[in-house]
C-alpha cells in the first residue's frame, strides 16, 4: 500500500523487514519485486536491478521480474546483461524480437540469427517481415545464401516488399556487410 501511494520512504522498513522475515520467497509479491519498484522510483536503478537479480535467482518463473529485470539492464546501458536476463519463455515472440534487436545492436550476429529463426518459427502475423528480418541477420552473419533463401520467401508472400526487394538487389550484387 505504501509503495502504490509513492511513499518510499516509509516503504523501506516495512521491506526491510519483509525481507528479512522472508528472505527466501520469490513469488509475484515478494518483499523484492517491491524493493526493486521503490528503487526504480528513487532513480537508483543499480539497486533496483539488483534486488530483481535477487528475486529472479529465487525464482526463474516470475515473467514479470525477469522482463522488468532485462528492461532496467536496458536501459542503465547493459544491453548485454539485457540479453542473458531475457533468455526465458521460448514461445514468447516478442521476447525473441527484442533480443534479435540486442544482439544485433552487439554485434552478436550468430544470437540475432537463432533469435530471427525463433520468431519465423513462431508465425508471427507479419511472416513476410520476420523472413526479412531474418536475411537481414543472416546476411550481418555472412551467410548470403542463407540470407538470399529468407529473403525470397519473404517476397513469395509479399512481391512489393520494397525492403526485400533492395536486400534482395545487394545480395545478387554481391554485396556485403550490413544491411539496413
Amino acid at each position: 500500500l505504501l509503495v502504490g501511494a509513492k511513499r518510499y520512504d516509509d516503504a523501506l522498513p516495512h521491506l526491510t523487514e519483509a525481507l528479512r522475515m522472508f528472505p527466501d520467497y520469490g513469488g509475484e509479491d515478494s518483499p523484492y519485486w517491491w524493493l526493486a519498484k521503490v528503487r526504480e522510483a528513487q532513480g537508483d536503478t543499480a539497486r533496483a536491478v539488483a534486488a530483481l537479480a535477487r528475486l529472479n535467482g529465487l525464482s526463474e518463473s516470475n515473467y514479470n521480474a525477469l522482463i522488468e529485470e532485462a528492461t532496467l539492464e536496458e536501459r542503465s546501458g547493459h544491453p548485454a546483461d539485457a540479453e542473458a536476463t531475457m533468455q526465458v519463455d521460448p514461445y514468447e515472440i516478442d521476447v525473441h524480437q527484442h533480443l534479435a534487436s540486442l544482439a544485433a545492436g552487439l554485434k552478436d550476429h550468430s544470437t540475432a540469427v537463432r533469435e530471427r529463426q525463433a520468431v519465423v518459427a513462431l508465425k508471427p502475423t507479419d511472416r513476410a517481415q520476420a523472413l526479412y528480418l531474418l536475411a537481414v541477420a543472416q546476411h550481418q552473419a555472412g551467410d548470403v545464401t542463407a540470407a538470399r533463401h529468407s529473403v525470397l520467401q519473404a517476397l513469395e508472400i509479399a512481391p512489393n516488399y520494397s525492403d526485400a526487394l533492395e536486400l534482395l538487389l545487394k545480395l545478387r550484387l554481391g554485396g556485403s556487410g550490413s544491411a539496413s
